[in-house]
């Protein structure tokens, strides 16, 4: 509880922050962020691609059934949708991020 508590209040003065220094941003500047944005879950994405295909293939390895190509293409989609979900997605649609967005 305490530890969660403690998260809280990191993630509340970050946010914070971000608005000090969002406030500091020209336009030219914001679109600049929204661009390096853009690249970087572009990146992740590409990181989420290799990790969500080694995990499959070491699952295929380990659990002791074999599947068809249709239920391991199934596999490999479920994998990289549910780290897309996570790492990416999840992020974007958290309401103070929208919030920000629309600014």
């Amino acid at each position: 509880m305490f530890h969660a508590k403690e998260e809280s209040q990191h993630a509340i003065l970050d946010e914070l922050e971000w608005q000090r220094e969002d406030a500091k941003l020209s336009a030219a500047q914001r679109e600049q962020a929204v661009a390096d944005l853009i690249d970087l879950v572009v990146a992740v994405d590409g990181i989420l691609q290799t990790q969500a295909a080694a995990d499959v293939d070491y699952f295929l390895r380990v659990c002791g059934r074999t599947f068809d190509k249709t239920r391991v293409e199934q596999l490999r989609a479920t994998m990289l949708k549910a780290y897309r979900w996570q790492y990416i997605v999840s992020g974007v649609q958290d309401e103070r991020f929208r919030r920000s967005s629309a600014a």
